[in-house]
């Protein structure tokens, strides 16, 4: 049962635990699911969307994909591995009620919180660690791209079991291009691509520390930082790398859309 409630003084729709399984058998959150609070996935969907262009005038996680928004995919993704036992999802306040209305028509309002998002990325982050916390903490969080629908659930878990051996997961692909910093309009550097990789999502904490890393991050006026994991290296933790598939793509252009819908008609063949 869905519900309207603030908490941190922002507009949320939250989420009542009561059952394990609804009337129509699909997963729902429990006070009582053994081994299901300890893992919450947390997704950023606050973004405007700018680098997509101004045309569609609605942010990309809102775009239809295979007959679902973008969004109610990258959710599913999540939801997909057996120890996520919720997903936070922060949305910019003015979509809040649009997304209320995708996740629900999506019959994922027992497992969906909705919280609003930040004017940055890093304070979105910020808005749903504490979000997670509530009604208590988790062990682990997987923070994860609104408009990456792709991610396998083996790749969710092999993250998540990484972060609770290490303390801290991202998942990543093979760079296939020559690399190299520029400066002046020259080049400065050509990197070694073996060594290099490209760093995707979801990314897997411990929940202590990547709270921790962003007060830090915050207590250091440190404020526009767009990846966690860098926060937690600063911290000096040693962050894991799970390698995941090329097919873990983000839609952030036109052309990534089309792509997308490519992998979607072959997956439906």
């Amino acid at each position: 049962m869905r519900r309207r409630c603030c908490a941190h003084n922002s507009k949320c729709l939250g989420w009542d635990p009561v059952v394990y399984k609804g009337e129509d058998g699909h997963r729902t959150m429990s006070d009582d699911m053994p081994g299901k609070r300890s893992v919450v996935g947390l997704v950023a969907a606050a973004g405007s969307g700018s680098r997509f262009g101004p045309a569609r005038g609605v942010p990309k996680q809102f775009l239809d994909l295979g007959g679902e928004p973008v969004l109610v995919r990258s959710v599913r993704a999540l939801l997909a591995c057996e120890a996520v036992s919720r997903v936070v999802c922060a949305v910019a306040d003015e979509w809040l009620d649009r997304a209320s209305g995708i996740i629900e028509g999506a019959g994922l309002s027992a497992l969906v919180r909705l919280v609003a998002g930040g004017s940055v990325r890093q304070e979105t982050v910020r808005l749903l660690l504490e979000a997670a916390a509530e009604p208590e903490p988790p062990d682990v969080v997987l923070i994860h791209d609104a408009a990456r629908p792709f991610v396998p659930a083996t790749v969710v878990e092999a993250a998540t079991e990484a972060a609770r051996e290490t303390g801290a997961a991202v998942v990543a692909a093979p760079t296939t291009d020559t690399i190299a910093s520029e400066q002046d309009g020259f080049l400065a550097r050509v990197l070694c691509r073996t060594r290099l990789v490209n760093i995707r999502t979801p990314q897997a904490f411990r929940f202590d520390l990547i709270r921790e890393a962003h007060a830090r991050a915050f207590a250091d006026g440190l404020e526009n930082m767009t990846d966690d994991s860098a926060l937690v290296l600063r911290l000096g933790q040693r962050v894991a790398v799970v390698m995941g598939p090329a097919t873990n793509i983000k839609i952030t252009t036109p052309l990534d859309l089309e792509l997308a819908r490519l992998l979607i008609a072959g997956a439906d063949r």
